[in-house]
Parts: C-alpha cells; structure tokens; sequence
C-alpha cells in the first residue's frame, strides 16, 4: 500500500514524511510513494493511523480539523503467482471552502484557494469525459493529473458526497449534490451499462 497527499501544489508521502516535498511536474516525473507491503487489515488499518496523523490538518472557523489537503490512498493487490491483479484507490478529497465563511487567512487561505481550484478543475474533467470531448485537462492540476488513471480506461469509480444536514449550510449541500449529479451521470467506462439516474428526492434545481 502507499498513501500520499496533495497539499496546495506540493505532494507528501505520508508514509514517509521526512522523504522530501514534490513539486510534481504535469508533465512528467520520476516520483514515487513508498509502497510498504501488508497482509492482512491491521496491517493496513496501523499504517493508515500513521498516514492520517501526518496529513495537514488546522482549525478553521468552520472546522476544528480541518483537511488542507487531498490524500490518495492506493492498495494495489497481488495474486498467488506474484503478478499484480489490480489496486483499490480511495481518494479523500478536501471539502469546498467559503473563504469569508471559513475565515482563513494567511497559509490557511492559499490551502482553500488551491482546495477550490483542484475541485473545479475535477469537475471541468468530468464534464469533458461526459461530453466525449477531445481533450481532459488532467493537466491543470495536481489533483486531476494524478487521478487521470482512475478517470479513464477500465477504472470502476464510486464517488460517495458528503453533506451537512444543517440549514444553515443548505447552499453548500446543494453545491455538493449537483456536483454528485455531474459525476453519476459521467460514464467513465464506456463498455459499461449506463448509471442509473441520480435519485429525484434530491429536488436538485
């Protein structure tokens, strides 16, 4: 397994903390996580503790812990003659950040503008993939470009949204369903049948 994160536009092995920061180019680079081999659920369950205690984390007045990055955890899996048979990715993305809201100044600031921008950028990918368009900007960030894989060829997606059930953060999670809508209707594998449509007890509008 390997777990790293993207915070602002610098990739951190959270694996291996002291292991220098990337500033990973969208055009190529030779950078790699550690890849640290497991064989059972504790195993990954201790290293995924280790992961979250180095992830960049600060309090906002929105969030006590709040994530200042996006972590990308990877499970690749071997069959019994040695030869890998696939992987399992799960990517926490970090939430979208009303700035005035959230009242993040100074570092805390540039984390939510780069939060935002990487999310927009996700979402200009998706479209792109829905409408068959020539070209994905995977490259227009760090976040897109190294989940380029997971969006294309065979991959198999699941895209799971979190929402606040507050009123006071109705907008938001309204945000966040059309988002959720976007991604369900976007076929990532054409060989797939079609998703079934987004459920309208959302009364998304």
């Amino acid at each position: 397994m390997s777990c790293y994160e993207i915070h602002v536009e610098t990739v951190r092995d959270l694996l291996n903390p002291d292991n220098q920061q990337v500033q990973l180019m969208t055009n190529a680079s030779a950078w790699k996580p550690i890849e640290i081999e497991v064989k059972e659920g504790a195993d990954v369950n201790m290293l995924l503790a280790d992961a979250q205690k180095n992830r960049s984390v600060a309090r906002t007045l929105l969030n006590e812990h709040s994530s200042r990055s996006h972590c990308i955890f990877q499970l690749k899996i071997w069959d019994a003659a040695g030869a890998e048979s696939g992987a399992l990715n799960l990517i926490d993305l970090a939430g979208s950040e009303r700035i005035h809201e959230s009242g993040a100044t100074g570092e805390r600031r540039q984390e939510a503008l780069a939060i935002n921008k990487h999310l927009s950028t996700l979402g200009d990918c998706i479209s792109a993939i829905s409408s068959e368009a020539s070209h994905v900007p995977f490259r227009n960030s760090k976040l897109t470009f190294l989940l380029q894989n997971y969006l294309k060829g065979e991959a198999k997606v699941l895209m799971i949204v979190n929402v606040s059930p507050l009123q006071d953060h109705a907008n938001e999670s309204l945000t966040s369903l059309k988002f959720a809508k976007k991604v369900n209707e976007c076929r990532v594998n054409k060989k797939e049948a079609a998703v079934e449509p987004f459920p309208e007890v959302f009364e998304i509008k």
